[in-house]
């Protein structure tokens, strides 16, 4: 698998895990696993002994490690994700949404924010019933919402403008 990694300082590590062989930035590393438990891993490098925490992903592949109880912040983006980046469809795109449209012809069950609210990525904005399956339309990223064009039992069509961002 191949990721990169962005630190705390906004520096950019490429990592690649194959097996039991870890590289960094194209180097290989000797390093020794041994897994405590789910997230919990003992690392030998270089004959120095680290304690590895991997807490919960966060927004975005946002992760806190624990390194012999010292915390990091970390982004973890895989070779997909790089690559759509690349190709400009990434996170930043994020960044310009202006509106949220109906994936797909359905009924508006629930509203899930008001005007002017200040929302997160991946924050639930509206539950839209198609096929009788419920579907959770989520953020795509941090915004704030101007105007909602649609009330709950609505009928609405494929590509209907839902919801307005600042």
């Amino acid at each position: 698998m191949d990721y990169k990694v962005k630190l705390e300082d906004n520096s950019e590590r490429n990592v690649q895990w194959s097996g039991d062989k870890f590289f960094l930035d194209g180097l290989e590393l000797e390093l020794d696993f041994q897994e405590n438990f789910p997230g919990s891993f003992h690392v030998l490098k270089e004959g120095k002994s680290y304690q590895v925490q991997i807490g919960n992903e966060g927004p975005k592949g946002c992760f806190t490690i624990m390194v012999n109880k010292k915390p990091y912040k970390i982004q973890v983006k895989d070779s997909l994700e790089v690559l759509l980046d690349q190709w400009g469809i990434g996170q930043s795109q994020a960044k310009t949404i202006q509106q949220l449209k109906a994936p797909m012809p359905g009924l508006i069950l629930k509203v899930l924010v008001e005007a002017d609210q200040e929302i997160l990525e991946g924050d639930s904005l509206i539950i839209l019933e198609a096929m009788k399956m419920e579907n959770i339309l989520k953020s795509g990223g941090q915004l704030k919402v101007k105007e909602i064009l649609v009330k709950e039992g609505e009928k609405v069509e494929k590509g209907q403008s839902l919801i307005i961002f600042n």
